[in-house]
């Protein structure tokens, strides 16, 4: 139980200044490459709906279409950095690193020309689409040469840019098929982490609550860190369009408040959050934003708090996002998250 997890959005890639593209950015580059008109100023449309507005205006086929948008997020995160960030938290001795990004900067900070490949590391999972089971873990040699913890885990929980795939499967799918976009994928994926949670009798893999029960089962999945050891969230937005993370924190809390789970067993779950000012700036359309994020926070921190989310407020002074990651880091490194 005390061994702990940490999950991880980009934010910390965009926390240092280094030409890592946004989201709009992203939908930006992609509904031009296609052609495409989409209104991105609107901050109601939700980002993955946003992915498949610009999918079902483009007058190609589908599936190609798809791809095609699979592969040119691919292409742009390819050469994502990596940044003292990202090496502070895979040098902090946390040995699962869940993250939602699909690049491999965690990975490069530990080897500068990291890829996907045989030569460094175990092929982790048959998946083609979800990622269930989706990580990264290096060889022993790689973790010996390397200086690495040969216990450390970097989970892709929405996919990654170039899974590992076996010559047949590539033949019937993309390297980059993995990267959750839209929600048909988020639907799909959901019913995938609800069939996880229930086990699967014939191959005899334990529900969640056996696992809990087991002192000496060790975690094969993302989720089951969202049930076991102690999860710290930051650097992620944790939108409302993430319907799979939020069923997690719901279904978490509800068997907790039944008591299917243990009291003893009870892990910790905290989110670190940016406690916005109340400068008033000058200009009124980013007063507005100010005023809009406010109450977006306020809204997912009410359903934190219901959810048995533990809420750390992060003071920081002039938008230093930098900071924020420091201050976080300090606070899991020395157990003063309830604080």
């Amino acid at each position: 139980m005390n061994e702990k997890a940490v999950l991880i959005g980009n934010g910390i890639n965009r926390a240092i200044s280094n030409n890592v593209k946004s989201w709009e950015d992203l939908l930006r580059d992609i509904a031009s490459s296609f052609e495409v008109s989409v209104d991105l100023k609107n901050e109601f449309k939700p980002f993955p709906l946003t992915f498949e507005e610009i999918l079902f205006k483009n007058q190609g086929k589908f599936d190609l279409t798809l791809t095609q948008i699979k592969n040119k997020i691919a292409k742009v995160f390819a050469n994502t950095p990596s940044n003292e960030l990202h090496k502070k938290v895979v040098n902090s001795g946390i040995k699962n690193i869940l993250t939602t990004n699909y690049d491999y900067a965690f990975e490069k900070a530990i080897i500068q020309k990291f890829q996907n490949e045989e030569d460094f590391t175990v092929k982790s999972t048959d998946e083609t689409l979800n990622s269930i089971y989706r990580r990264i873990r290096f060889k022993e040699k790689i973790s010996k040469e390397y200086n690495i913890d040969k216990n450390l885990n970097i989970w892709h929980i929405h996919g990654e840019l170039q899974q590992r795939l076996s010559p047949d499967k590539l033949k019937k799918t993309s390297r980059a098929n993995s990267i959750m976009i839209g929600y048909e994928h988020y639907g799909a994926y959901l019913v995938e982490i609800q069939n996880y949670i229930k086990g699967n009798k014939k191959k005899q893999d334990k529900n969640i609550f056996e696992k809990i029960e087991d002192e000496n089962y060790k975690p094969i999945s993302w989720i089951d860190f969202f049930f076991m050891r102690d999860l710290h969230i930051f650097g992620i937005s944790y939108d409302f369009s993430e319907q799979h993370l939020w069923w997690l924190l719901n279904y978490r809390a509800k068997q907790i408040k039944r008591n299917k789970i243990n009291k003893k067993k009870i892990n910790n779950i905290y989110y670190y959050y940016i406690v916005l000012t109340d400068k008033c700036p000058d200009d009124i359309s980013e007063y507005a934003k100010q005023l809009a994020k406010k109450k977006m926070n306020k809204a997912k921190i009410d359903l934190f708090e219901s959810l048995r989310v533990k809420i750390v407020p992060i003071e920081i002074e002039n938008n230093d996002y930098k900071d924020y990651f420091n201050k976080v880091m300090e606070m899991i490194k020395n157990n003063n998250a309830s604080l």
